[in-house]
């Protein structure tokens, strides 16, 4: 994986949000497995790594992973506080936006961006500008 250009592509998508916690996860058979995380946030990558390490992210139990699969389409929950997905717990995750990386019509991996803290309600357009950004850099994941 091109590093550079992921940072980069933290970089732009954080201009665009506001939000500095961006990872990149490749899908395994049954669960996410972190990859690379922006150097900005609130979490490092260390304990990023760790933590899913410790407590994996796994398809089946994630209401959203789910539908992300099945439609190869964003997914995402503005204020985490309305929804009832454990998973949201960790990191006192209060905004979550996850765009999969579709190469040959196969969702390879996702990358969701999290807000921590804080809820940080995304415009729709805010979200659009994000996956057409994420598509232009798709050829980092290749």
């Amino acid at each position: 994986m091109d590093k550079k250009s992921f940072y980069t592509l933290c970089c732009i998508l954080t201009e665009l949000t506001g939000i500095e916690d961006v990872g990149y996860h490749k899908i395994l058979s049954d669960r996410l497995k972190p990859i690379i995380k922006s150097n900005t946030g609130e979490i490092t990558e260390a304990d990023w790594i760790q933590h899913h390490t410790d407590n994996p992210a796994l398809i089946a139990n994630n209401p959203l992973l789910v539908e992300l699969l099945r439609t190869k389409k964003k997914v995402y929950i503005k204020d985490t506080s309305l929804s009832s997905s454990a998973d949201l717990d960790s990191f006192t995750i209060c905004s979550v936006y996850v765009f999969p990386i579709v190469i040959n019509n196969e969702v390879i991996g996702v990358i969701p961006i999290v807000s921590i803290g804080t809820v940080n309600s995304l415009k729709d357009e805010t979200i659009l500008e994000c996956e057409l950004a994420i598509n232009n850099y798709k050829y980092i994941f290749e």
